[in-house]
């Protein structure tokens, strides 16, 4: 189904189901009966597919809450989303959005978190960055990628271009390509204009660093006060963490022979080995091209500049 044999893939569906059905092995039939609603989907069958992901569903019920009934929920909901049935989808989601966090799945949970999220922002931005910010907090990442997740959700949402957090003059996480040379003097309370945000932020009144938002166009809109608290106590943490265990490391001058781009953050052994591989790709006799996979929010394009 992926590489749209969608005829094929409904063969083997349809005896998937049959035998699952045969065998009487409930689960499977009901992962047999979502993949089919999926497969409609893709034919455009809207209304076949909604029929098939609550067959999927009402099969799988009797067995608990279960993964696969989270995720034939989220994805049934999510199709109900696009159809414009919102009402009919947010129960869904809330439910799918629940059994994720008890499981750990933590894609599946920032994926219900996140349809969410375009269900509230239509109606109250300030609410649905506010339940977004909560969301990732609870999803227990690392503080690497739960300030960059929060830094992407906040350019989203307030609508600007580029961002950067900062601590001890040090990215710790990029959005776009901000021009940190314009950056204000470090200063105890928020600063907003048109084109710019400047918030510091604290712990226990200890300076921890600054998240710093830039826009091309200029925007007269204002972040209330009260949000600017919230996302400042929810970034304290994850700065603070990072502060403590000095995980904090660009250099300005690249370490690694050939490396031209600074931006990249980590102790990791395997980042480490990864970023001394990129001279040889990307330059020279052993240059090549690459693909660079990954989940939203993990580095792929600070990567892809590297190589560029």
């Amino acid at each position: 189904m992926a590489r749209g044999w969608l005829d094929a893939a409904g063969d083997l569906l349809a005896q998937a189901e049959h035998h699952a059905t045969d065998l009487n092995l409930t689960r499977e039939q009901g992962e047999a009966l979502r993949v089919q609603a999926l497969l409609s989907a893709a034919r455009g069958e809207s209304n076949q597919a909604l029929q098939l992901f609550t067959r999927s569903e009402d099969t799988l019920k009797p067995l608990g809450d279960t993964y696969e009934l989270a995720l034939a929920r989220l994805q049934r909901g999510g199709l109900l989303l696009e159809s414009g049935r919102s009402e009919e989808a947010l129960p869904l989601l809330k439910t799918a959005a629940r059994a994720f966090h008890r499981l750990s799945a933590v894609t599946e949970a920032e994926e219900a978190s996140r349809l969410l999220y375009q269900l509230e922002v239509r109606t109250d931005p300030a609410a649905a960055l506010a339940q977004g910010l909560l969301s990732l907090h609870s999803m227990d990442l690392s503080p690497e990628l739960f300030v960059e997740r929060a830094l992407a959700l906040l350019c989203d949402n307030l609508r600007f271009e580029h961002g950067a957090v900062l601590v001890n003059a040090h990215a710790v996480a990029l959005r776009g390509n901000p021009d940190l040379t314009r950056l204000p003097k470090p200063r105890s309370l928020p600063l907003q204009t048109d084109l710019a945000l400047f918030l510091p932020m604290r712990q226990d009144r200890r300076p921890l660093g600054f998240l710093w938002l830039s826009r091309m166009k200029p925007l007269a809109a204002r972040v209330d006060p009260g949000l600017l608290v919230l996302v400042s106590r929810t970034l304290a943490s994850s700065l603070a963490e990072l502060k403590k265990l000095e995980r904090i490391g660009v250099s300005r001058a690249p370490l690694i022979p050939g490396l031209r781009i600074g931006g990249v953050v980590g102790c990791n052994r395997e980042v480490i080995e990864v970023l001394r591989q990129i001279p040889r790709i990307a330059e020279g006799p052993g240059a090549m091209s690459v693909l660079i996979r990954g989940e939203t929010g993990t580095g792929k394009g600070l990567f892809a500049d590297l190589c560029g």
